[in-house]
């Protein structure tokens, strides 16, 4: 911090120097965290009379006892370098050290982290994370820490744990449908590419590698059962359709049904059509027995 200005862009009487309290309050909040606790505070001028812009002096004075140094613009913006690498190197340690709090395979967003640092910091710093393979990106903004398996590697969480892990974050309800919903329930052995879920949070599409998770926007009515099983049992019917369902099919829903709370079928059932609700009877009138 020795660097003193050339006398012809430096005056010695300060006449040529003016505030300026946009660099002021710039630099004052870096520097009075930078050299030492004891440092008074400091104060950035800049020089607005000299000829070439391109070299327009800047000059800071540190105020400790009664000692004060000039000290240069390249000085100045390479401590700002330094002080901005040992910031984000904190909050990367303060980021980890939240990851790890969590079990593994844990999903993390960029909003859950936001109580360490602002958005962009803490984007950085889950990225040189990645880097360094503490946490894997499983899509923009989402991340985990991955299980450990010495046969398979990193094991992130399933499309379904990710798509739960999301409507948690946005306080929305969600409900597989589709072939998602039958896979779901042991009903097709395809495994489809987009996981397709009811929601009444945010439309949207999220790639997960190859497959991606979509989000499409329903009616309240579409989630309102609150059974785990008879809310797919639902969707799954639906998508196969009225008066197509095999007695094969019919026979592993019943079982399905069976292991459902009491009191949540019968909730259930009354939000479902007139086809499906005799299809679910069934199940709550052997559960009477």
């Amino acid at each position: 911090m020795d660097c003193y200005f050339n006398s012809k862009e430096v005056n010695k009487d300060g006449e040529n120097f003016n505030f300026n309290i946009n660099l002021l309050r710039s630099w004052v909040r870096l520097m009075r965290i930078a050299i030492d606790k004891k440092a008074a505070f400091f104060i950035t001028l800049f020089n607005l009379s000299h000829r070439k812009p391109a070299h327009k002096a800047i000059a800071s004075f540190l105020l400790v006892g009664k000692i004060t140094h000039i000290v240069c613009r390249k000085c100045l913006l390479n401590l700002r370098q330094t002080i901005t690498h040992k910031v984000i190197k904190t909050v990367e340690v303060k980021v980890l050290t939240e990851i790890q709090k969590a079990k593994k395979g844990t999903v993390f967003f960029v909003e859950s982290l936001l109580h360490i640092a602002n958005a962009k910091a803490v984007s950085k710093a889950l990225e040189r994370l990645v880097a360094k393979g503490e946490i894997v990106r499983v899509a923009t903004g989402i991340y985990v820490r991955p299980k450990q398996s010495k046969l398979l590697g990193n094991m992130i969480p399933t499309v379904e744990e990710i798509a739960k892990a999301i409507a948690k974050r946005d306080k929305a309800r969600i409900v597989a449908t589709g072939i998602f919903a039958l896979n779901a329930l042991g009903l097709s052995t395809q495994v489809p590419l987009n996981a397709v879920y009811l929601t009444d949070g945010a439309a949207r599409k999220i790639m997960i590698g190859k497959r991606s998770i979509l989000f499409k926007k329903t009616t309240p009515k579409n989630l309102a059962a609150i059974g785990q099983i008879s809310k797919l049992v639902i969707q799954a019917l639906k998508t196969i359709g009225f008066g197509k369902v095999e007695p094969h099919e019919e026979k592993k829903i019943l079982g399905l049904l069976k292991k459902e709370k009491q009191k949540h079928l019968e909730h259930d059932i009354a939000l479902a059509p007139e086809w499906i609700r005799k299809i679910m009877r069934k199940a709550l009138k052997s559960n009477l027995r």
